[in-house]
């Protein structure tokens, strides 16, 4: 029987490594996101992706047409009222 108990205790240890690998990953990553040195690039990204997006506003109207109740098909042109 210790052996198996032996051997359950290192998985869970490499298991709990793996996990803390995992977050410490995420925690560096969300640091690059957070920092604010990054700021200024991703004020300029989101200035420009609502640059584009004004000129193609209308490829977006399907996302905001309110859904009638009986509506069955979530075809573009008939939530736009084209059908």
């Amino acid at each position: 029987m210790r052996p198996r108990i032996a051997a359950e205790k290192e998985d869970r240890k490499r298991e709990d490594d793996e996990r803390q690998g995992m977050l410490d990953d995420l925690k560096g990553r969300m640091h690059v996101f957070l920092d604010s040195e990054n700021m200024a690039p991703a004020i300029v990204v989101t200035v420009l992706w609502f640059v584009v997006f004004s000129q193609v506003r209308s490829s977006f109207a399907g996302l905001f047409v309110a859904k009638e109740s009986g509506l069955k098909s979530s075809s573009r042109a008939e939530a736009l009222g084209a059908a």
